[in-house]
């Protein structure tokens, strides 16, 4: 399983001249990757282009990116969504992966950035604080508060209205950059738990994602709700033997390196559905942040950290 999240790094390589390769060979990894996308779905009702472009326009305020940074270098990028924003104490929270957010092997404590989009390609960073963060992997969500930032907020789903097979959107930042939209459609729904203490645990889309996407929403066409948070994704490893295929026939035998790449498969992108955002926000004394007629009780909701 692959988080989402960009991890930016540096290195120097150890030669830095570059290698031709074969047009059919660069061509492969596109060619497999349209290969598992399998055939399309006749029997599914998609979405009208009209109804579908609606709700982009509505839902893409309500997501932003992420910065961490560690000693002053920007160190990891990714999404989040805004849940609440309390314009009477100029203050929003937003919902992004604890992985994001957790120091893992930075180097220094992270610092958070959030970065809104406006018009025109205008994009403004505010300064965050942590206010809760969830225990990877079990409880991969935690909550960012911003000051002075005006964010249209999402409207999460219930608990159980999301269905198999629905369209839906997908936002997030791919590497870092602006946002992006990907759209699929809900390919399963995974359950925990035993008689009445069965949950609803997870969500899974064949939209396709990439690094940076953590974080993001997962809205449904059908109303624009917030149907789950993506987690990450599973991956296939592909291998090729260069100089195997590259060596000139009659060529001596010689150590084959190879050249791998990893292929996201179909319908494996998995994400923290609504039902499990809501217990997320219980347990950290914010559910007020998950409930539509909040309010007055948004200010109540408390910084830590």
């Amino acid at each position: 399983m692959r988080p989402a999240a960009d991890l930016l790094h540096t290195s120097r390589p150890k030669d830095t001249r570059t290698r031709r390769l074969p047009r059919t060979l660069l061509l492969l990894p596109a060619a497999f990757a349209l290969a598992c996308a399998g055939p399309i779905q006749e029997g599914r009702r998609a979405a009208g282009p009209a109804d579908r472009f609606e709700v982009i326009q509505s839902v893409l305020p309500e997501a932003v990116r992420v910065h961490v940074l560690a000693a002053g270098t920007l160190a990891r990028t990714a999404t989040a969504v805004c849940l609440r924003d309390d314009r009477a104490h100029h203050r929003s929270f937003v919902l992004t992966n604890a992985h994001v957010v957790e120091r893992g092997d930075l180097p220094a404590d992270p610092a958070f950035q959030v970065l809104v989009e406006g018009r025109r390609g205008t994009t403004v960073a505010y300064g965050a604080t942590l206010v809760a963060v969830g225990a990877v992997p079990d409880e991969d969500l935690a909550v960012l508060e911003i000051r002075g930032a005006d964010i249209r907020p999402a409207r999460l789903a219930e608990d159980e209205g999301t269905r198999v097979g629905e369209d839906v959107v997908v936002i997030g930042a791919p590497f870092g950059r602006e946002l992006s939209v990907s759209a699929g459609l809900v390919s399963s729904l995974e359950w925990a738990g035993e008689g009445p203490a069965r949950r609803l645990d997870r969500l899974k889309t064949d939209a396709p994602i990439g690094y940076g996407t953590s974080g993001g929403g997962i809205f449904r066409v059908r109303d624009g709700r917030l149907a789950a948070i993506v987690e990450g994704y599973r991956t296939a490893r592909v291998e090729l033997p260069i100089d195997r295929m590259l060596r000139p026939q009659g060529a001596p035998q010689a150590a084959d390196r190879s050249w791998g790449f990893d292929v996201p498969m179909p319908g494996e992108t998995f994400a923290a559905p609504a039902a499990k955002i809501r217990r997320f926000l219980e347990s950290h004394g914010l559910a007020a942040l998950a409930d539509p007629g909040a309010g007055e009780a948004i200010a109540a909701a408390s910084s830590r950290g």
